[in-house]
């Protein structure tokens, strides 16, 4: 009985690590990496964490020859963008956070640098720093100071109207402001209003690809696939609950692809 208990308890433990063995490690980035993209819902408002890059893309940042690097990098892990950005950051501060963001803060096709900096010298209400840098370096908005200082960019609920959100704090006591931007700002490279800057990832693909949509709240439609000759390959039912659909194109002839949900069509390559 007792050899039994023990080829029991064996499976069990097996069992679970093959259970277990399902979570793997799928790539290590040097230092600290963040997600890029993302839509955070609070069951209020929704915005972006950052805009700047490709939907499903991570981004690093590190400082070498007072320099800051950032590079980003695709839903591969192929790099996307990379460069070395200078910052005339004020005495007695070191670079904290970077958020990146494109046709945020205007209408250029460069990026922002929101920046926030710390200096644990310096009294309670002057520890963090908040500062919009240009693609050059420059000083677009100095936001000020606070024990602790945050900004977030709302999406449009009106009108396109795009709005900056930013929390500080003084003396333990919460300060919202809000900020007006530009009238031409479009969220950059992955917004999801707009359509034209919604793309499939990753593109090309061999296995899987992801297909970005957009539907209004409680809305259902069709998604469908085409071949480059026009022939409809496959229909798949969507609703507002999700925003893409993972589809599998393991046997789907290399070539150029299109689908298209009310109206609205994006290409994605298969190879």
């Amino acid at each position: 009985m007792k050899k039994y208990y023990i080829t029991f308890t064996l499976l069990i433990t097996l069992s679970m690590q093959v259970s277990y063995a399902q979570i793997t490690l799928e790539h290590t980035f040097n230092g600290q990496a963040m997600f890029a993209s993302g839509i955070i819902n609070d069951d209020m408002n929704y915005y972006y964490e950052s805009t700047a890059f490709p939907i499903g893309s991570f981004y690093t940042t590190s400082i070498e020859n007072n320099s800051y690097i950032v590079k980003v990098y695709n839903s591969d892990y192929s790099i996307y963008h990379s460069q070395n950005y200078q910052f005339n950051i004020p005495s007695g501060y070191d670079i904290y956070i970077v958020n990146m963001s494109q046709k945020m803060f205007n209408d250029d096709n460069n990026y922002e640098f929101l920046v926030t900096m710390y200096n644990s010298n310096y009294d309670d209400n002057n520890r963090c720093k908040l500062i919009l840098y240009n693609h050059s370096g420059n000083i677009i908005k100095d936001f000020g100071t606070g024990s602790s200082i945050t900004g977030y960019t709302l999406l449009p609920i009106i009108n396109n109207h795009y709005k900056f959100i930013l929390y500080r704090t003084l003396d333990e006591t919460i300060q919202t402001e809000i900020y007006s931007l530009p009238k031409n700002s479009s969220f950059g490279l992955d917004n999801k209003f707009h359509s034209e800057s919604i793309s499939a990832f990753p593109n090309p693909a061999n296995t899987t690809i992801t297909l970005p949509y957009q539907l209004k709240k409680g809305e259902t439609s069709e998604m469908h696939i085409y071949n480059s000759n026009g022939q409809l390959i496959e229909t798949k039912k969507i609703d507002s609950v999700f925003d893409k659909i993972i589809l599998n194109v393991n046997n789907y002839p290399q070539g150029i692809y299109i689908y298209e949900v009310n109206g609205i069509s994006n290409k994605f390559i298969v190879k």
